[in-house]
Protein backbone atom coordinates (compact mmCIF):
# COMPACT_ATOMS: atom_id res chain seq x y z
CA UNK A 1 0.00 0.00 0.00
CA UNK A 2 2.80 2.39 0.67
CA UNK A 3 6.55 2.67 1.01
CA UNK A 4 8.71 4.53 3.50
CA UNK A 5 12.33 5.27 2.70
CA UNK A 6 14.29 5.52 5.97
CA UNK A 7 17.31 7.69 5.39
CA UNK A 8 18.79 8.24 8.86
CA UNK A 9 18.82 7.13 12.48
CA UNK A 10 15.91 9.36 13.42
CA UNK A 11 13.62 7.77 10.86
CA UNK A 12 14.62 4.27 11.98
CA UNK A 13 13.73 5.11 15.59
CA UNK A 14 10.34 6.40 14.45
CA UNK A 15 9.72 3.17 12.52
CA UNK A 16 10.60 1.10 15.59
CA UNK A 17 8.22 3.21 17.67
CA UNK A 18 5.41 2.49 15.20
CA UNK A 19 6.09 -1.25 15.37
CA UNK A 20 5.99 -1.14 19.17
CA UNK A 21 2.57 0.53 18.98
CA UNK A 22 1.39 -2.25 16.67
CA UNK A 23 2.80 -4.97 18.93
CA UNK A 24 1.07 -3.52 21.99
CA UNK A 25 -2.29 -3.22 20.24
CA UNK A 26 -5.02 -5.05 22.20
CA UNK A 27 -6.27 -6.52 18.92
CA UNK A 28 -3.25 -8.86 18.79
CA UNK A 29 -4.40 -10.53 21.97
CA UNK A 30 -8.13 -10.50 21.27
CA UNK A 31 -10.05 -13.52 20.02
CA UNK A 32 -10.31 -13.25 16.25
CA UNK A 33 -13.63 -13.27 14.41
CA UNK A 34 -13.21 -15.45 11.33
CA UNK A 35 -16.11 -13.84 9.45
CA UNK A 36 -14.98 -10.19 9.52
CA UNK A 37 -12.43 -7.87 11.04
CA UNK A 38 -10.81 -4.41 10.95
CA UNK A 39 -7.05 -3.98 11.37
CA UNK A 40 -5.71 -0.44 12.01
CA UNK A 41 -1.95 0.07 11.57
CA UNK A 42 -0.24 3.32 12.67
CA UNK A 43 2.34 4.79 10.31
CA UNK A 44 5.26 6.92 11.45
CA UNK A 45 8.32 7.95 9.44
CA UNK A 46 10.73 10.72 8.51
CA UNK A 47 12.58 11.75 5.35
CA UNK A 48 14.12 14.95 4.05
CA UNK A 49 11.46 15.25 1.36
CA UNK A 50 8.48 15.04 3.70
CA UNK A 51 9.76 15.82 7.18
CA UNK A 52 7.83 13.99 9.88
CA UNK A 53 5.15 11.73 8.40
CA UNK A 54 2.24 10.18 10.23
CA UNK A 55 -0.85 8.30 9.21
CA UNK A 56 -3.00 5.23 9.43
CA UNK A 57 -3.43 2.06 7.35
CA UNK A 58 -6.73 0.20 7.67
CA UNK A 59 -7.63 -3.27 6.45
CA UNK A 60 -11.24 -4.50 6.52
CA UNK A 61 -12.30 -7.98 5.47
CA UNK A 62 -15.54 -9.92 5.33
CA UNK A 63 -15.52 -13.71 4.97
CA UNK A 64 -19.09 -14.65 3.94
CA UNK A 65 -18.70 -18.40 4.52
CA UNK A 66 -15.46 -19.54 6.25
CA UNK A 67 -16.61 -23.18 6.23
CA UNK A 68 -17.79 -23.16 2.61
CA UNK A 69 -16.04 -24.10 -0.60
CA UNK A 70 -15.43 -20.50 -1.66
CA UNK A 71 -12.42 -18.80 -0.07
CA UNK A 72 -13.15 -15.37 -1.59
CA UNK A 73 -12.89 -12.39 0.75
CA UNK A 74 -14.60 -9.03 0.52
CA UNK A 75 -11.92 -6.47 1.39
CA UNK A 76 -11.31 -2.74 1.80
CA UNK A 77 -7.77 -1.38 2.23
CA UNK A 78 -7.39 2.26 3.16
CA UNK A 79 -4.49 4.62 3.80
CA UNK A 80 -4.25 8.22 4.89
CA UNK A 81 -0.99 10.03 5.62
CA UNK A 82 -0.01 13.62 6.28
CA UNK A 83 3.43 15.18 6.47
CA UNK A 84 5.14 18.01 8.28
CA UNK A 85 5.37 19.84 4.92
CA UNK A 86 1.58 19.77 4.38
CA UNK A 87 1.72 16.90 1.89
CA UNK A 88 -0.92 14.18 1.97
CA UNK A 89 -2.02 10.94 0.38
CA UNK A 90 -5.34 9.14 0.82
CA UNK A 91 -6.27 5.94 -1.03
CA UNK A 92 -8.86 3.20 -0.73
CA UNK A 93 -9.10 -0.06 -2.69
CA UNK A 94 -11.80 -2.69 -2.44
CA UNK A 95 -12.83 -6.05 -3.89
CA UNK A 96 -16.25 -7.65 -3.54
CA UNK A 97 -17.82 -10.92 -4.65
CA UNK A 98 -21.59 -11.29 -5.01
CA UNK A 99 -24.22 -13.37 -6.80
CA UNK A 100 -22.81 -16.64 -5.40
CA UNK A 101 -19.35 -15.52 -6.54
CA UNK A 102 -20.56 -15.09 -10.12
CA UNK A 103 -19.54 -11.41 -10.07
CA UNK A 104 -16.42 -9.61 -8.90
CA UNK A 105 -16.26 -5.83 -8.39
CA UNK A 106 -12.95 -4.10 -7.69
CA UNK A 107 -12.25 -0.38 -7.34
CA UNK A 108 -9.48 2.02 -6.35
CA UNK A 109 -9.72 5.72 -5.54
CA UNK A 110 -6.92 8.07 -4.51
CA UNK A 111 -6.32 11.73 -3.70
CA UNK A 112 -2.81 13.06 -3.22
CA UNK A 113 -0.35 15.91 -2.99
CA UNK A 114 2.93 14.11 -2.52
CA UNK A 115 6.50 14.67 -3.74
CA UNK A 116 7.93 12.69 -6.64
CA UNK A 117 11.18 12.40 -8.58
CA UNK A 118 11.53 12.30 -12.36
CA UNK A 119 14.78 10.82 -13.72
CA UNK A 120 13.96 10.90 -17.42
CA UNK A 121 12.66 8.27 -19.84
CA UNK A 122 14.51 5.17 -20.99
CA UNK A 123 16.74 2.40 -19.59
CA UNK A 124 19.79 4.71 -19.52
CA UNK A 125 18.23 7.54 -17.47
CA UNK A 126 20.90 8.83 -15.09
CA UNK A 127 20.36 8.79 -11.35
CA UNK A 128 22.03 12.21 -11.20
CA UNK A 129 19.35 13.66 -13.47
CA UNK A 130 16.60 13.19 -10.89
CA UNK A 131 14.48 16.30 -10.42
CA UNK A 132 11.90 16.83 -7.70
CA UNK A 133 8.31 17.85 -8.42
CA UNK A 134 4.95 17.77 -6.67
CA UNK A 135 1.96 16.08 -8.35
CA UNK A 136 -1.52 16.97 -7.10
CA UNK A 137 -4.14 14.62 -8.39
CA UNK A 138 -7.05 12.23 -8.26
CA UNK A 139 -7.15 8.59 -9.45
CA UNK A 140 -10.11 6.29 -10.02
CA UNK A 141 -10.25 2.81 -11.50
CA UNK A 142 -12.84 0.05 -11.37
CA UNK A 143 -13.63 -3.31 -12.94
CA UNK A 144 -16.78 -5.44 -12.98
CA UNK A 145 -16.13 -9.04 -14.01
CA UNK A 146 -18.35 -12.08 -14.41
CA UNK A 147 -17.36 -15.71 -13.96
CA UNK A 148 -17.32 -17.37 -17.39
CA UNK A 149 -15.71 -20.59 -16.11
CA UNK A 150 -14.73 -21.78 -12.62
CA UNK A 151 -12.17 -19.27 -11.21
CA UNK A 152 -12.09 -17.33 -14.51
CA UNK A 153 -13.57 -13.82 -14.63
CA UNK A 154 -14.01 -11.44 -17.58
CA UNK A 155 -15.40 -7.92 -17.71
CA UNK A 156 -15.05 -4.22 -18.52
CA UNK A 157 -12.68 -1.79 -16.79
CA UNK A 158 -12.56 2.00 -16.49
CA UNK A 159 -9.55 4.11 -15.57
CA UNK A 160 -9.39 7.85 -14.85
CA UNK A 161 -6.62 10.11 -13.60
CA UNK A 162 -6.23 13.86 -13.27
CA UNK A 163 -2.96 15.43 -12.15
CA UNK A 164 -1.44 18.90 -11.90
CA UNK A 165 2.34 19.27 -11.65
CA UNK A 166 3.79 21.88 -9.29
CA UNK A 167 7.15 22.82 -7.76
CA UNK A 168 9.11 21.83 -10.88
CA UNK A 169 12.86 22.29 -10.57
CA UNK A 170 14.28 25.13 -12.62
CA UNK A 171 16.31 24.10 -15.67
CA UNK A 172 15.10 20.49 -15.68
CA UNK A 173 13.47 18.28 -18.30
CA UNK A 174 9.98 18.90 -16.96
CA UNK A 175 10.35 22.68 -17.15
CA UNK A 176 11.63 22.44 -20.74
CA UNK A 177 8.22 21.11 -21.78
CA UNK A 178 9.53 18.27 -23.95
CA UNK A 179 8.12 15.57 -21.65
CA UNK A 180 4.53 14.55 -22.36
CA UNK A 181 2.39 15.39 -19.32
CA UNK A 182 4.95 17.69 -17.70
CA UNK A 183 2.30 20.37 -17.23
CA UNK A 184 -0.27 17.92 -15.87
CA UNK A 185 -2.85 15.90 -17.72
CA UNK A 186 -6.17 14.07 -17.64
CA UNK A 187 -6.52 10.50 -18.89
CA UNK A 188 -9.69 8.45 -19.29
CA UNK A 189 -9.75 4.92 -20.61
CA UNK A 190 -11.98 1.87 -21.03
CA UNK A 191 -10.99 -1.73 -21.63
CA UNK A 192 -11.36 -5.33 -20.56
CA UNK A 193 -9.78 -7.60 -17.97
CA UNK A 194 -9.48 -11.40 -17.89
CA UNK A 195 -8.49 -13.05 -14.61
CA UNK A 196 -7.82 -16.71 -13.76
CA UNK A 197 -7.34 -16.98 -10.01
CA UNK A 198 -6.61 -20.36 -8.41
CA UNK A 199 -4.80 -19.09 -5.28
CA UNK A 200 -5.72 -20.61 -1.95
CA UNK A 201 -5.76 -17.16 -0.32
CA UNK A 202 -5.73 -13.56 -1.56
CA UNK A 203 -4.05 -12.10 1.54
CA UNK A 204 -1.27 -14.73 1.89
CA UNK A 205 -1.04 -17.25 -0.95
CA UNK A 206 0.79 -20.52 -0.38
CA UNK A 207 -0.54 -22.58 -3.29
CA UNK A 208 -2.03 -22.00 -6.72
CA UNK A 209 -1.60 -19.39 -9.42
CA UNK A 210 -2.95 -16.11 -10.76
CA UNK A 211 -3.00 -15.03 -14.41
CA UNK A 212 -4.30 -11.55 -15.19
CA UNK A 213 -4.54 -9.87 -18.60
CA UNK A 214 -5.79 -6.29 -18.92
CA UNK A 215 -6.02 -3.92 -21.86
CA UNK A 216 -7.11 -0.27 -21.70
CA UNK A 217 -7.61 2.29 -24.48
CA UNK A 218 -7.45 6.01 -23.61
CA UNK A 219 -9.21 8.31 -26.08
CA UNK A 220 -10.18 11.97 -26.30
CA UNK A 221 -13.72 10.84 -27.17
CA UNK A 222 -14.15 9.58 -23.58
CA UNK A 223 -12.50 12.49 -21.80
CA UNK A 224 -8.77 11.80 -22.13
CA UNK A 225 -6.37 14.55 -23.16
CA UNK A 226 -4.08 11.98 -24.81
CA UNK A 227 -4.69 9.01 -27.10
CA UNK A 228 -2.78 5.88 -26.09
CA UNK A 229 -3.22 2.26 -25.01
CA UNK A 230 -1.82 -0.07 -22.37
CA UNK A 231 -1.70 -3.86 -22.07
CA UNK A 232 -0.56 -5.60 -18.90
CA UNK A 233 0.14 -9.27 -18.21
CA UNK A 234 0.66 -10.58 -14.67
CA UNK A 235 1.55 -14.22 -13.89
CA UNK A 236 2.03 -15.42 -10.29
CA UNK A 237 2.57 -18.91 -8.93
CA UNK A 238 2.88 -20.20 -5.38
CA UNK A 239 4.33 -23.52 -4.21
CA UNK A 240 4.25 -24.84 -0.65
CA UNK A 241 7.75 -26.27 -0.21
CA UNK A 242 7.39 -27.69 3.30
CA UNK A 243 4.72 -26.94 5.91
CA UNK A 244 4.56 -23.10 6.04
CA UNK A 245 7.52 -22.52 3.72
CA UNK A 246 6.42 -21.02 0.40
CA UNK A 247 8.25 -20.37 -2.86
CA UNK A 248 6.53 -17.68 -4.95
CA UNK A 249 7.41 -16.16 -8.31
CA UNK A 250 5.91 -13.52 -10.58
CA UNK A 251 6.36 -12.29 -14.15
CA UNK A 252 4.98 -8.92 -15.29
CA UNK A 253 4.95 -7.30 -18.71
CA UNK A 254 3.38 -3.93 -19.48
CA UNK A 255 3.17 -2.53 -23.00
CA UNK A 256 2.09 1.02 -23.90
CA UNK A 257 1.73 2.78 -27.23
CA UNK A 258 0.71 6.17 -28.52
CA UNK A 259 1.04 9.53 -26.78
CA UNK A 260 1.65 8.31 -23.20
CA UNK A 261 2.00 10.93 -20.39
CA UNK A 262 5.11 10.31 -18.31
CA UNK A 263 3.12 9.47 -15.16
CA UNK A 264 1.29 6.74 -17.10
CA UNK A 265 4.46 5.07 -18.40
CA UNK A 266 5.18 1.62 -16.89
CA UNK A 267 7.72 2.09 -14.06
CA UNK A 268 10.67 0.02 -12.92
CA UNK A 269 11.02 0.44 -9.17
CA UNK A 270 8.22 0.32 -6.58
CA UNK A 271 7.13 -1.44 -3.40
CA UNK A 272 6.00 -4.59 -5.20
CA UNK A 273 8.58 -5.46 -7.88
CA UNK A 274 12.17 -4.34 -8.42
CA UNK A 275 12.40 -3.41 -4.75
CA UNK A 276 15.70 -1.67 -4.11
CA UNK A 277 15.26 0.92 -6.84
CA UNK A 278 13.69 4.30 -6.13
CA UNK A 279 10.03 4.71 -7.03
CA UNK A 280 9.61 5.04 -10.81
CA UNK A 281 13.40 5.09 -11.18
CA UNK A 282 13.10 4.03 -14.83
CA UNK A 283 10.17 4.77 -17.15
CA UNK A 284 9.42 3.77 -20.71
CA UNK A 285 6.64 2.41 -22.90
CA UNK A 286 7.47 -1.22 -22.08
CA UNK A 287 8.41 -2.85 -18.79
CA UNK A 288 9.25 -6.51 -18.23
CA UNK A 289 10.19 -7.94 -14.84
CA UNK A 290 10.54 -11.22 -12.96
CA UNK A 291 10.88 -11.81 -9.22
CA UNK A 292 11.01 -14.78 -6.85
CA UNK A 293 10.49 -14.87 -3.10
CA UNK A 294 11.06 -17.55 -0.45
CA UNK A 295 8.79 -17.11 2.60
CA UNK A 296 9.29 -18.99 5.85
CA UNK A 297 8.11 -18.93 9.49
CA UNK A 298 10.44 -17.73 12.25
CA UNK A 299 8.68 -17.71 15.62
CA UNK A 300 5.19 -16.94 16.93
CA UNK A 301 3.65 -14.36 14.55
CA UNK A 302 6.99 -13.54 12.91
CA UNK A 303 8.13 -14.77 9.50
CA UNK A 304 10.89 -13.99 7.06
CA UNK A 305 11.47 -13.67 3.31
CA UNK A 306 14.33 -13.63 0.81
CA UNK A 307 13.71 -12.18 -2.64
CA UNK A 308 15.35 -11.20 -5.92
CA UNK A 309 14.23 -9.37 -9.07
CA UNK A 310 15.38 -8.74 -12.62
CA UNK A 311 13.78 -6.27 -15.04
CA UNK A 312 14.15 -3.76 -17.83
CA UNK A 313 12.32 -0.94 -19.62
CA UNK A 314 12.46 -0.14 -23.34
CA UNK A 315 10.79 2.14 -25.91
CA UNK A 316 9.61 -0.89 -27.91
CA UNK A 317 10.09 -4.66 -28.12
CA UNK A 318 13.11 -4.52 -30.50
CA UNK A 319 14.69 -2.02 -28.11
CA UNK A 320 14.97 -4.50 -25.21
CA UNK A 321 18.57 -5.07 -24.16
CA UNK A 322 19.71 -8.11 -22.18
CA UNK A 323 23.14 -6.56 -21.58
CA UNK A 324 21.86 -3.90 -19.17
CA UNK A 325 19.31 -5.77 -17.07
CA UNK A 326 18.47 -4.20 -13.71
CA UNK A 327 18.97 -6.50 -10.69
CA UNK A 328 17.81 -6.17 -7.11
CA UNK A 329 17.29 -8.35 -4.06
CA UNK A 330 17.07 -8.45 -0.31
CA UNK A 331 15.29 -9.86 2.70
CA UNK A 332 12.52 -8.98 5.07
CA UNK A 333 10.54 -9.63 8.20
CA UNK A 334 6.83 -10.39 8.41
CA UNK A 335 4.53 -9.85 11.39
CA UNK A 336 1.01 -11.31 11.33
CA UNK A 337 -1.43 -8.77 12.74
CA UNK A 338 -4.19 -11.20 11.73
CA UNK A 339 -3.96 -14.99 11.72
CA UNK A 340 -7.27 -15.81 10.00
CA UNK A 341 -7.20 -14.68 7.28
CA UNK A 342 -3.46 -14.15 7.52
CA UNK A 343 -2.54 -10.47 7.16
CA UNK A 344 1.09 -9.42 7.48
CA UNK A 345 3.00 -6.23 8.04
CA UNK A 346 5.89 -6.45 5.58
CA UNK A 347 9.28 -4.93 6.39
CA UNK A 348 11.75 -5.34 3.51
CA UNK A 349 15.28 -4.09 3.03
CA UNK A 350 16.29 -4.28 -0.64
CA UNK A 351 19.51 -3.60 -2.55
CA UNK A 352 20.16 -2.64 -6.15
CA UNK A 353 23.12 -1.38 -8.15
CA UNK A 354 22.07 2.14 -7.13
CA UNK A 355 21.66 1.77 -3.38
CA UNK A 356 19.10 0.42 -0.97
CA UNK A 357 15.51 1.03 0.15
CA UNK A 358 13.51 0.15 3.25
CA UNK A 359 9.81 -0.65 2.90
CA UNK A 360 7.13 -0.91 5.60
CA UNK A 361 3.89 -2.10 4.05
CA UNK A 362 0.67 -3.91 4.88
CA UNK A 363 0.35 -7.09 2.83
CA UNK A 364 2.68 -9.15 0.67
CA UNK A 365 4.54 -7.79 -2.36
CA UNK A 366 2.54 -10.16 -4.57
Amino acid sequence: MMRYKMSNRKSSLLAITALILIFLSPQLWAEEDKTWGITPIPALSYSSGTGLLGGLLINYYHFPDPQGESQNLDTINGMIIYTQKNQFKATASSEWFFGDDDYNLSALVGLYKFPGTFYGVGPAASEDSGEEYTPIGFDLSCALKKAILPNIYLGPVYDFSYVEIQDIESGGLLEAGDINGAGGTRVSGIGAQLTWDKRDSRSFSSEGLLIDLKTTIYRREIGSEENFFQVSFDYRQFLRVYKEQVLAWQYIMKISGGSVPFRSLPPLGDKSIMRGYADSRYLDKIFSGFQAEYRFPVIWRFGGALFGSVGQVAPDLPGFSLTDLKLSGGGGLRFAVKQEPKTNIRIDYAFSGEGSQLYITLGEAF
